[in-house]
């Protein structure tokens, strides 16, 4: 999945946010490197999207979609990784960037909801921030913020979502001299950390991150690269 560039893509801040201990699941080891398995698929359909390249998902996506539950993990969570193998399928099977974004927001968020059913919520160091400055600095910075929001929903952390909600809305990702729909991209995104500041549940939470995903890679998409070379064309 990883694509060698000279930046960080965006997302890939939040790598670590897919290997943490899953709280509540009997601690053998065969359990535990299944759910990282089945997180760092997540990781990759969840990048590819940001990438604007929604139509690569859909390998990862189809094998996350064949993950069994893992031996030891609780009868509350069986409905939750149910849940991830449909959203897997829907990923794999999308025609255009926003329901591939819905249902990476959805898979992201089934983590959080399984974490918190099992009851003991995962707590995940959120990143640091990027301490790059200029124009590369600032795209950290907007990448630093969409990677709080994912680890406040997967924990589920109200704090870590309030923060990157925070953090975005006064992210800069349009340089003075960019295109005007890059520059109408940046006041969608204004708009969405509106949306995020005010979302308080876990329902509204996802629609939100689903629709800041598709944002993400429908601007990379303009860009016609995105976070490297590959990408396909613009997303429809």
């Amino acid at each position: 999945m990883r694509v060698k560039v000279q930046t960080t893509p965006t997302a890939l801040l939040a790598a670590g946010v897919f290997c943490g201990l899953i709280a509540g699941v009997a601690a053998q080891a065969p359990t535990v490197k299944q759910m990282h398995e089945s997180l760092a698929l997540v990781n990759d359909v969840e990048y590819s999207v940001v990438r604007g390249d929604y139509q690569g998902a859909a390998d990862p996506a189809r094998a996350l979609s064949m993950q069994t539950n893992p031996r030891d993990l609780p009868a509350k969570g069986h409905p939750f990784m149910d849940e991830v193998r449909t959203l897997a399928v829907r990923t794999a099977s999308a025609s255009d960037i926003q329901t591939a974004a819905q249902s990476v927001a959805g898979l992201v968020s089934a983590c959080g909801k399984c974490h918190a059913a099992l009851g003991t919520p995962v707590r995940i160091a959120p990143p640091a921030r990027p301490a790059m400055s200029g124009a590369r600095g600032e795209m950290l910075q907007h990448n630093w913020a969409v990677s709080l929001l994912a680890v406040g929903l997967q924990g589920p952390t109200d704090a870590v979502w309030k923060q990157g909600a925070d953090e975005l809305a006064t992210a800069k990702v349009a340089p003075a001299d960019a295109a005007q729909d890059v520059k109408d991209a940046e006041t969608e995104l204004r708009a969405i950390a509106k949306r995020a500041i005010a979302a308080g549940d876990e329902a509204s939470r996802t629609v939100v991150y689903g629709e800041l995903i598709a944002a993400c890679g429908t601007c990379h998409g303009l860009l016609g690269r995105v976070l490297g070379p590959g990408v396909p064309g613009a997303p429809k």
